[in-house]
């Protein structure tokens, strides 16, 4: 949620905030804070306490692009879209190929000849931890 939604403008900006974030949490594996410190460095646009090893750094400067603190500043989703990180992963995905997000960035630990043991092991690690919810219909 962009820092401006807490004063009430809810607009395409604090969208593009929001998918930012979204993008940070996927190119980086991590889980983002709800609350707290960490979490208001990132309503002001700092991603320093992530590790952005991984990524490259065009992603990142679209990232913090998006994150800026500054709603005015940030990019509109056509802009966003022509970058060169996501251009030709949309024209891509025009085109039948492989999807949007597919290539921009490694999910680390994992190996295709055993995916599928690792969702296991992941599933059973956060029912374990009783952090796995099954939405109920």
């Amino acid at each position: 949620m962009g820092p401006e939604v807490l004063s009430g403008q809810l607009d395409k900006p604090a969208d593009i905030f929001s998918l930012g974030l979204t993008i940070l949490e996927l190119a980086t594996n991590v889980v983002l804070p709800d609350n707290g410190p960490e979490w208001q460095k990132l309503r002001e646009g700092d991603i320093s306490a992530t590790n952005l090893d991984s990524v490259s750094g065009a992603l990142v400067d679209l990232i913090r692009s998006m994150l800026h603190s500054d709603a005015a500043r940030r990019p509109t989703i056509d802009v966003v879209l022509a970058h060169d990180m996501l251009a030709a992963a949309v024209q891509a995905k025009h085109k039948g190929g492989p999807t949007a997000l597919e290539g921009l960035f490694e999910v680390p630990g994992v190996e295709d000849d055993n995916c599928e043991d690792n969702y296991e092991e992941l599933v059973q690690e956060a029912e374990d931890e009783g952090i796995f919810s099954t939405p109920v219909m």
